[in-house]
């Protein structure tokens, strides 16, 4: 069964039983490396191999069973009656035959489903009479009846004890061969696929197209081969159904992916293209190229970019966000434009349109209300005038989401996001966990409470949620990114290392995979290497480019120029300067400034208060009246969440203690 380990022996009998048991072994140990090198990429923990056994990991594979049971149990009967149809009469695994063995016990898990499915349908139909959606009731029956010609009404009643029993009896006796079937059919999900097989929810289905190949070359033709399996694999790891073959009719389908490689120089060239299925639309482009000798990374890379604007264009189209999914193309526009990581992008361009398309619709009013905040904290050349006009119509637009229903998750999650921090913290975490609270919440409410977490000291509760989000997303390289960043704040340089490995694996180019790489040098490691790294291109404005220039200049010298950083670093933010001179050991300055500033204007601006680097700043005893004064201490006191630091042995009194005395 899964999660049980069974012998190796075992697999290459079963899967081999003509060959003789060096061979069947051989032929095993080819299969495992052809699927290892399939999910190497993405990390996944599907199957757990030593020299001796296998075993798979049941919880981290999802099917389409799962997903359609999911779809009736939240009550989104229009997906649910639309994967039913699209399901049709099929069976589980209908087109497999491997021997006696295995057809028993594939028997015996049609019937295993046939059940959930039934008990799955009969509660939604009831849900339905409740609530008294007669028209809506009658189409999910019908879809049913597809399935089950002989369903009269609430068909989903329970077979006899006896035929569940004999179910029972026959996956106990095959207890074995589940085993043996399912790196079977991990294979083959991650290579093929067909309806009632994949092992992804359906929320936007995207065929994968031939790539097409450009000359006469056998390693082009060898690449593209290796490239469509990768697709597959990111794109079902991130809740993107996917098929290969192209099925008249299929009203599930929404977009297509297609692509050609060729040969530029010494580089690989993919030209890769998301179409909309219905229009032929192109809603985004990109050419990648690579020397031969990255090749190995190439489809990793080049299978990230649209596993991450469909799953984008999924949430943003999902019911907790209540939207309506009338503009499809400018959702998809939207998510095509965020993909590339660039901070300094003005969003605002992409979402207008859509809140524009449907004033009246939260999620849309909502993305909006979110790009406005965020270009008045990261836009460039813009004045504080119009940062605090920007500010301003996002928390209008906040407040009327919330006036409307408010327990709005998206929008309370914005103004946990967006509102002043000073005194507030306790009420930011109400908002922030009233958003996570909700099943299947978008990744950026869980990054915002990550975001939360930090500013109140707790780094390693905050570093599980991105490991989460990491796992949950193999191919999201901003979870990778922003992962590596948090074991570098933990002082973890190995985690650091794996996780920006990964992040870089999936897009050398994250613009954040160079940020952070910068920080580390700049704030903790070399300020030599910094100085190079700010001679590179980095997504960063030019006050922040001649801030850290200045910064890494002022470390390595004798005596640094104190004058020069301040009027450098004056209008990037308050809390940076506040950093940078615990780093250069000017803790007068350091404290002069802190008590200064107010650290209500700036979202995340405490952050600077626990990294390793600003140790020397916490073990002061002027640290504790400044928490006091920004509301810190009052939270840590009330709620008994302490920040992480209080750990730190160097502490020249314990937190608490040290609490106690203000």
């Amino acid at each position: 069964m899964p999660d049980e380990p069974v012998s190796r022996t075992y697999f290459s009998k079963l899967l081999w039983p003509d060959r003789f048991e060096a061979q069947a072994k051989a032929s095993l140990r080819q299969c495992l490396h052809y699927l290892g090198k399939l999910l190497n990429p993405f990390q996944h923990n599907i199957l757990s191999i030593t020299r001796e056994t296998i075993h798979l990991n049941r919880s981290a594979l999802q099917s389409d069973l799962d997903a359609l049971e999911d779809r009736l149990a939240f009550g989104e009967d229009d997906q649910a009656i639309t994967m039913l149809d699209f399901i049709g009469s099929k069976q589980l695994l209908e087109q497999m035959q491997i021997g006696d063995g295995f057809d028993d016990w594939l028997e015996a898990q049609r019937e295993t489903v046939e059940q959930r499915l039934k008990q799955a349908v009969k509660k939604a139909l009831g849900k339905l009479e409740k609530g008294g959606d007669k028209k809506t009731r009658r189409r999910l029956l019908n879809s049913w009846r597809t399935r089950h010609p002989e369903a009269v009404d609430m068909v989903a009643t329970t077979t006899d004890q006896t035929k569940t029993d004999k179910s029972k009896s026959k996956i106990k006796r095959f207890r074995w061969l589940v085993a043996a079937a399912t790196i079977l059919l991990a294979l083959i999900a991650y290579i093929t696929f067909d309806a009632f097989r994949s092992p992804a929810p359906a929320t936007n289905l995207v065929r994968i197209e031939p790539f097409q190949v450009i000359g006469d070359d056998a390693d082009l033709e060898k690449l593209a081969a290796d490239i469509t399996p990768q697709l597959l694999s990111a794109l079902t790891a991130n809740r993107i159904s996917t098929i290969l073959e192209n099925k008249p009719g299929n009203a599930l389908q929404e977009f297509d992916l297609k692509g050609s490689i060729s040969t530029q120089g010494a580089d690989r060239q993919v030209t890769l293209q998301l179409l909309d299925h219905g229009t032929g639309r192109v809603i985004w482009s990109e050419i990648f190229a690579r020397p031969q000798s990255q090749i190995d990374l190439f489809a990793t890379h080049i299978a990230s970019k649209p596993a991450g604007i469909l799953r984008c264009i999924a949430q943003l189209r999902s019911d907790v966000y209540k939207s309506t999914g009338k503009s499809l193309p400018l959702y998809a526009q939207y998510c095509a434009e965020s993909s590339d990581g660039d901070y300094n992008k003005n969003y605002v361009l992409f979402s207008e349109p859509i809140y524009l398309a449907e004033p009246d619709n939260p999620s849309a009013i909502s993305l909006y209300a979110d790009t406005l905040a965020r270009q008045a904290q990261w836009g460039d050349s813009l004045s504080e005038t119009e940062r605090s006009k920007l500010r301003q119509k996002s928390r209008m637009l906040i407040d009327q989401v919330i006036a409307d229903d408010p327990d709005a998750p998206y929008a309370n999650y914005l103004l946990a996001n967006n509102m002043p921090m000073s005194g507030n913290w306790a009420a930011v975490e109400k908002l922030s966990l009233l958003a996570t609270a909700q099943t299947r919440m978008p990744d950026a409410v869980y990054r915002h409470q990550a975001s939360l977490l930090r500013q109140v000291g707790r780094l390693k509760d905050a570093t599980k949620v991105f490991e989460e989000l990491a796992a949950a997303n193999p191919a999201d390289v901003f979870a990778h990114a922003r992962l590596g960043w948090m074991y570098i704040s933990l002082g973890d340089k190995i985690g650091a290392k794996r996780a920006l490995a990964m992040a870089e694996r999936l897009d050398p180019d994250w613009p954040e995979l160079h940020i952070r790489r910068l920080q580390q040098d700049l704030y903790l490691e070399d300020a030599e290497s910094a100085l190079r790294r700010l001679r590179e291109p980095l997504v960063m404005t030019t006050t922040q480019l001649k801030c850290s220039q200045i910064f890494a200049r002022a470390r390595l010298a004798a005596k640094p120029d104190l004058a020069a950083l301040e009027a450098a670093c004056k209008d990037e933010g308050q809390h940076w300067l506040i950093r940078m001179y615990v780093g250069l050991g000017e803790l007068d300055r350091a404290f002069d400034l802190a008590e200064r500033f107010d650290w209500s204007t700036i979202a995340g601006s405490t952050m600077i208060l626990y990294y390793s680097d600003t140790a020397a700043f916490r073990r002061d005893p002027r640290f504790w009246p400044l928490a006091k004064r920004i509301g810190l201490l009052d939270y840590w006191q009330k709620t008994g969440r302490w920040p992480d630091f209080c750990e730190d042995e160097e502490l020249p009194i314990a937190c608490k203690t040290a609490a106690s005395t203000l």
